[in-house]
C-alpha cells in the first residue's frame, strides 16, 4: 500500500494535473456543443431522436479518441519521462516496482474516463428519458477495458523500445481503426481491412444503441493480460533504467 501511494505521489503531479484538467475541460466543452443542447427547444424537440443517436456516437467517439491519447501521454510520462524507479528499486522488488507502476497507470486513466464519461452520460439522460443504468454501465465497462488495453499496449512499446516515439504507434493505429469503420453500421457489414485492424487496434462499434467488440470484449482482455504478462517479463530481465 505504501508503494502504491507512494507511485501516485511521483506520478500525479502539477503538470498531469494540469494536463488532465485541461483535457477534461476541453472534452466536456465539445460533449456540450455535440449535444444540441445549447440550441433552440424546437429544433431539440422536433429533432430529438436524431440529435440522440448523433451524440449517442459522435460524443462517446470523442471520448474514446481522447482516452486513447490520454492513455499515451500518462505512459510516456510515467515510464519515460519520469525514471524514478532508481529509488525504488534498491527497497523494494523489480515485479512490485512495475506492477505498482502499471496499476498507478491504470488507476488515473480509469479516473480519467470516469471524469468525461459520467458528464457524457449525464447529456445523454437529458437528451434520453429512457435510457438505463445498465446501458450506462455497459458503455462504462466496455470504454474502460479500452483503455487499459491501450494503456498497457503504450507501456509495453516504451519498454521495449525505450523510444518516445514507440509509443504514438498505438494511437495512430487507434485512428486508422476507428476510421476504417462507419457509424450505424453492424460487425457483419465491415470490410477485411477493418477486421484485420482491430486484431490489433481494437475500437468500439455502436450499432442500434449495442455497443460491440468486433472480436468481442474477452479477446481484448485476454490480449491485454498478455501484454501485461510481457511488460513485467521484459523490466525484470533487462535494466530499463538508463
Amino acid at each position: 500500500m505504501r508503494l502504491l501511494k507512494l507511485q501516485y505521489n511521483y506520478t500525479l503531479t502539477k503538470k498531469v494535473r494540469l494536463i488532465s484538467a485541461v483535457l477534461i475541460a476541453l472534452t466536456w466543452i465539445v460533449l456540450i456543443l455535440q449535444s444540441g443542447l445549447l440550441e433552440n427547444g424546437s429544433n431539440l424537440a422536433y429533432n430529438r431522436e436524431q440529435l440522440i443517436n448523433s451524440f449517442l456516437y459522435d460524443g462517446f467517439n470523442i471520448i474514446k479518441i481522447v482516452g486513447v491519447l490520454y492513455s499515451m501521454l500518462l505512459s510516456i510520462y510515467v515510464f519515460y519521462l519520469n525514471k524514478y524507479d532508481v529509488f525504488i528499486i534498491p527497497r523494494k522488488s523489480r515485479i512490485k516496482t512495475i506492477l505498482s507502476k502499471i496499476a498507478i497507470v491504470l488507476f488515473l486513466e480509469g479516473l480519467f474516463i470516469l471524469y468525461l464519461f459520467l458528464f457524457y452520460a449525464i447529456i445523454w439522460g437529458v437528451l434520453d428519458y429512457t435510457v438505463t443504468i445498465d446501458e450506462v454501465l455497459k458503455y462504462l465497462s466496455y470504454l474502460t477495458v479500452l483503455n487499459i488495453y491501450y494503456a498497457l499496449f503504450s507501456i509495453l512499446l516504451i519498454v521495449l523500445f525505450t523510444s518516445i516515439f514507440s509509443v504514438v504507434i498505438p494511437f495512430i493505429g487507434y485512428l486508422i481503426s476507428n476510421l476504417s469503420m462507419d457509424y450505424g453500421i453492424s460487425i457483419s457489414e465491415l470490410d477485411t481491412s477493418s477486421m484485420f485492424l482491430n486484431l490489433f487496434f481494437p475500437d468500439l462499434l455502436i450499432f442500434n444503441k449495442e455497443i460491440y467488440y468486433i472480436y468481442g470484449i474477452v479477446i481484448v482482455l485476454d490480449i491485454s493480460m498478455i501484454i501485461l504478462v510481457l511488460i513485467i517479463i521484459k523490466y525484470k530481465v533487462e535494466d530499463i533504467i538508463t
